[in-house]
Formats: C-alpha cells, structure tokens, sequence
C-alpha cells in the first residue's frame, strides 16, 4: 500500500517520515493541498530504481536490435543502419537535419 502523506508532516516529523521512507524502501507520496505534489524516497532505493530503468532500456534497446536483425539480416552497425534507413525510406542524416530544422523553427 503507498504511503501518502501531506507536505506539513515533512516540516513537522522528518525524522519519523526518514524512518519511514529507509525502512520501507518504497516512495512517499506527498501532498499539497490534498493534491499530489511530490515523492520522497530512501537514496538507495531510488539508486535501484535508476539502475533498473537503465536496464530495462538497455534489454529494450537489445530486443529491438534483434527483431531488426531476424527481420532484416544485417550483421554489423552499418548493416543496420542501412536497414534502418531502407524501413524509414530515407537516409538517416536526412531525419537528423529535419529534427533540426524543426528545432529552428519551433525557437524562431
């Protein structure tokens, strides 16, 4: 169950809510006028958390390469980025200064 707190508990009782957040390992949740506002979590929690996210992304990215290759054949980087290029139908630089073109034009 999330631990929900209100903003005015970690002014009054940072230690307890401290206790609280190290030994549970889980994020607080905490509010703002009955709204949600922030999360507060224990450093090695958190620490965790990013790590596992980084490695999700990473298995993601390795999936991803692979269905590209079963579907695709390519063996080596440039292999695949001229899949890439062939699935997308244009070439890869060609989508690099778009994105930038955009950017300028977003900025202007």
């Amino acid at each position: 169950m999330p631990h929900i707190i209100p903003s005015t508990d970690l002014r009054n009782r940072f230690p307890e809510v401290e206790e609280l957040a190290k030994k549970s390992g889980e994020p607080i949740y905490l509010t703002k006028n009955g709204r949600g506002s922030l999360v507060l979590m224990d450093i090695d929690a958190f620490e965790e958390y990013q790590l596992d996210k980084v490695w999700h992304r990473y298995v993601g990215d390795a999936l991803a390469e692979a269905e590209l290759h079963e579907r695709t054949g390519a063996s080596s980087y440039r292999d695949m980025e001229l899949a890439f290029e062939e699935l997308l139908d244009e070439p890869l630089e060609d989508r690099g200064s778009k994105r930038e073109q955009g950017a300028h034009r977003e900025t202007a």
